[in-house]
């Protein structure tokens, strides 16, 4: 991966410290990054993908050459020279308000907190959420696709009470507004698909199991999400759970408030230790000018 991140500063990528991770960012990636980088990118992808699904997922991104034309931005997370995981997020006009559908979100398993007590996969959410939250006009929903339900723990916490399909019966506070979300991005990711507005289910929305072989699902196998994936999610012929989050403006602007507010408190504290590792370091070499005169 040191080359990928070679590759992606000498386009004028610039990273961004997250943790102990690095962030970069990338703003319409089919017109700002050449051809052979988008390859390579491709590559790298599958290699996260490969570890996370312990499979072979390459023919999933080698059929998709032109992946990033749509992209609006791209996210990638650096541990070191490793790519640690990736997201990309596209928009659309629908149901009235503005959608920030996130195409992609696939990380190497990893659950060690990031920036305060998030993990990558929140991270990249907020990181999203930052870029894009509107300061006035349209609303706007946060959408994902997916036939992991992991996908949908980290819906969750981003704001529950706005997010649906809801579990055991309850409903989002808002029914009317996810529902006409959720039934118009059912028709623009997957037209002619049957949509099951109940459970959010997408029949078919994939040509099968998307990636080779079977997620292993966190969390007790009694659990209300694990029940509602095996009653309701047919993987094997491609079903996909569609997911909103619908918060307010307000919501939105609190959120991405406590994220920036989350950084700054994380890059004072370092601020503070590296301050005191170096007046450490400035009264030991005093001390040791005075014991050696």
């Amino acid at each position: 991966m040191v080359e990928v991140m070679e590759q992606l500063a000498a386009a004028g990528i610039r990273f961004s410290g997250r943790g102990r991770y690095q962030l970069a960012r990338v703003i319409n990636p089919a017109k700002r990054l050449s051809k052979p980088l988008q390859v390579m990118l491709l590559e790298a992808f599958a290699s996260v993908t490969d570890e996370l699904y312990q499979a072979d997922t390459s023919f999933h991104w080698r059929g998709r050459p032109d992946y990033f034309v749509g992209v609006h931005g791209l996210w990638m997370v650096f541990n070191g020279d490793v790519l640690s995981g990736f997201a990309a997020s596209r928009y659309f006009i629908e149901a009235g308000e503005r959608i920030l559908y996130i195409d992609n979100l696939n990380l190497r398993p990893s659950a060690r907190p990031v920036v305060g007590q998030l993990t990558i996969g929140g991270m990249l959410v907020f990181e999203m959420l930052k870029e894009s939250f509107p300061i006035i006009g349209r609303p706007m929903s946060v959408v994902f696709r997916t036939q992991n339900p992991n996908v949908y723990r980290l819906g969750f916490t981003v704001l529950p009470e706005a997010m649906a399909p809801r579990l055991r019966g309850a409903q989002p506070r808002d029914r009317a507004r996810s529902r006409r979300v959720l039934e118009a991005m059912a028709n623009r990711l997957s037209p002619g698909r049957v949509y099951d507005p109940i459970t959010s289910v997408i029949k078919g929305a994939y040509a099968g199991r998307l990636y080779g072989r079977p997620l292993t699902q966190s969390g007790s196998s009694t659990s209300g999400l694990v029940r509602f994936w095996k009653e309701n999610v047919d993987v094997e012929r491609g079903d996909a759970v569609l997911i909103a989050v619908s918060p307010t403006h307000a919501e939105v602007r609190g959120l991405v408030y406590r994220y920036l507010k989350v950084l700054a408190a994380v890059r004072w504290a370092r601020y503070r230790h590296v301050s005191r590792v170096i007046d450490s370091a400035r009264l030991q070499a005093c001390s040791d000018e005075e014991s050696h005169p």
